[in-house]
């Protein structure tokens, strides 16, 4: 997905009520010339994995358009203050497209008008609603039409991709993406649009439903009304209903949205000063340390990164945490989000990367399409190192899953760093090294021999590595590389959790899986776990807690403990 962002000036900011500060891009004019304000209300869970660069792709949009664009994270979700598990739709995730859209108007923003997806939408439908938003315009993009039919859509999604699969006995409900605890998962069936008022939505409306799964016919005359327009969409599913990495741009409903905001709204141009911070406390322990987030640029291609840390600045390595291809520098299930402040708890410093073209960092000109294990990454991740740790680059510990391990291994062994901890490590490591050190080369021919070889990985990984495994038996030792190897030679911490179907290309079949098994048992010079409850997107909650367990437990007692017997913490 491409937009011209040379027409809007994206700048993070945290807002919203002390001690629970709400995090935000801010999409701004580049010709700094503003006509009103627009906030964005986006989906929750693995639709807002999907979503995100189409919603960044409209604010861009609007932001040409003349208007100024925040795009936010309710609480316990993306980066924003809180626990998931703790949070309650009803009502905070309203207070908090509230807060949104009062952030802009004491900036001076005296038209502000909200777009919401999925989820979003209900919940900004249902705010306009008990609130005197007083809002311009507001845009239902494909909106849930209540949280219980959305609970069970996601409900049905988990029962396919799971044997077995149950909800908890306590009323919590598991779903692609995160577990709703019982009281949670209770406050997000309260949630109905049959519920909200149309006729205060709004100066008027519009509600954009798919063509293949149109609103019901009750909620269709509920919205009914002399401001309330209905459109549809066809872009919906190649958006929401692949894998995130692969959606593609719903450039179609985008252009509507923006040319309807745009007619919609005849504001003069206006001065907006917002109080813009990319600083916030977002924890207070009971102790009274405090946790501080900070969003930087870092590198020469200003790659978007977030620092968590104490007060006290923090100490030992800095924990470098990178995801997967369909993640950004939250990571699967907000799981860097939590790990970092955790770890920032026992007085260690965070960052949270986004290589370029994923999450907020921008793909630059020149770059080669998104890819799976895209060499530019390796610098990019670099480059990072360089400008947080300019004199000792090896003073790091890369943190990452799937993808996120290539980046980490490739950037431990090239920094000599102090540690490397992966999850989900891709089939064919050395593979996927030889390859990438072809891609690298600055012999066209190299690189030639590159493509094929690239080819095989992403359509037979499995043979691929297989192949590679016999063929590097003969070859020099400096094609041949032996990553894991080479990186504890340099004297790296290593630690890896696996899962188990990444044993076999055929996991069910008793014989191979026989076979692949023994390497559970093969001894290996650094740790190395199966998780059994894990599956290799760490999707499955269980899975995914107990390997952030394993993970904490290992950071805090390798570097955390080290770090305090030379560093004792100002902040207790």
């Amino acid at each position: 997905m491409t937009s011209d962002l040379s027409s809007a000036v994206d700048e993070p900011t945290w807002f919203g009520r002390s001690g629970e500060p709400l995090f935000g891009i801010l999409s701004t004019p580049s010709s700094g010339q503003v006509r009103g304000g627009i906030v964005i209300a986006p989906p929750v869970g693995f639709e807002a994995r999907g979503a995100g660069l189409a919603l960044r792709g409209l604010a861009v949009a609007l932001a040409a358009r003349g208007f100024i664009v925040l795009r936010f994270d309710y609480r316990g979700t993306g980066d924003s203050s809180g626990d998931f598990g703790t949070s309650a739709p009803d009502p905070q995730w309203m207070d908090d497209v509230a807060s949104a859209v009062q952030f802009l108007r004491e900036g001076g923003a005296d038209s502000v008008s909200v777009v919401g997806m999925r989820l979003g939408a209900t919940l900004a439908a249902l705010a306009a609603s008990q609130q005197p938003l007083h809002l311009t315009s507001l845009v239902l993009w494909d909106p849930c039409e209540s949280g219980r039919s959305y609970l069970r859509e996601l409900r049905a999604l988990e029962s396919l991709r799971r044997q077995n699969f149950n909800d908890g006995n306590d009323g919590s409900v598991e779903t692609v993406e995160f577990r709703f605890p019982g009281s949670m998962a209770t406050s997000l069936r309260s949630l109905s649009l049959s519920q909200s008022n149309p006729s205060s939505f709004a100066q008027r409306a519009l509600v954009i439903s798919r063509a293949q799964r149109p609103l019901s016919v009750p909620l269709n005359e509920h919205l009914s009304g002399g401001k309330t327009e209905f459109a549809t969409t066809k872009e919906q599913e190649a958006l929401l209903g692949v894998a995130p990495f692969f959606a593609t741009s719903p450039s179609l409903t985008i252009e509507l949205i923006a040319t309807w905001l745009e007619e919609a709204d005849e504001t003069a141009h206006q001065s907006v000063a917002l109080a813009t911070t990319n600083e916030a406390v977002v924890e207070v322990d009971s102790g009274g340390g405090v946790i501080l987030e900070r969003a930087i640029k870092l590198g020469s291609r200003e790659l978007f990164a977030i620092v968590t840390q104490p007060r006290n600045g923090g100490r030992g390595p800095w924990i470098v945490m990178l995801a997967g291809l369909h993640e950004d520098h939250k990571g699967p299930s907000r799981q860097w989000v939590q790990l970092s402040r955790r770890w920032a708890r026992a007085g260690l410093r965070c960052v949270r990367l986004d290589v370029s073209g994923m999450g907020e960092s921008h793909q630059h000109a020149g770059d080669p399409p998104l890819q799976s294990f895209n060499p530019v990454w390796i610098d990019d991740v670099n480059s990072a190192i360089l400008a947080l740790e300019p004199t000792d680059p090896s003073n790091c510990v890369y943190v990452g899953v799937c993808s996120g391990a290539f980046l980490a291994l490739e950037s431990a062994l090239r920094s000599r760093a102090r540690g490397v901890c992966v999850i989900n490590p891709p089939i064919g490591t050395n593979y996927i090294h030889a390859i990438t050190r072809l891609q690298m080369f600055p012999s066209a021919t190299a690189r030639r021999i590159a493509q094929p070889m690239k080819r095989l990985l992403d359509t037979h990984h499995w043979v691929g590595a297989g192949l590679w495994q016999e063929v590097s038996r003969i070859l020099p030792r400096r094609w041949a590389t032996d990553v894991m190897k080479a990186i504890k030679s340099n004297g790296t911490d290593i630690y890896v959790l696996g899962s188990l179907d990444d044993l076999s290309p055929y996991p069910r079949v008793p014989i191979v899986r026989s076979i692949e098994g023994r390497r559970i048992d093969h001894v290996k010079p650094y740790p190395f776990m199966f998780v059994p409850e894990m599956d290799h997107d760490m999707s499955v909650a269980d899975g995914r807690d107990r390997a952030a367990h394993l993970l904490d437990e290992h950071i805090r007692t390798t570097y955390a403990t080290a770090s305090s017997n030379t560093s004792p913490p100002e902040d207790t």
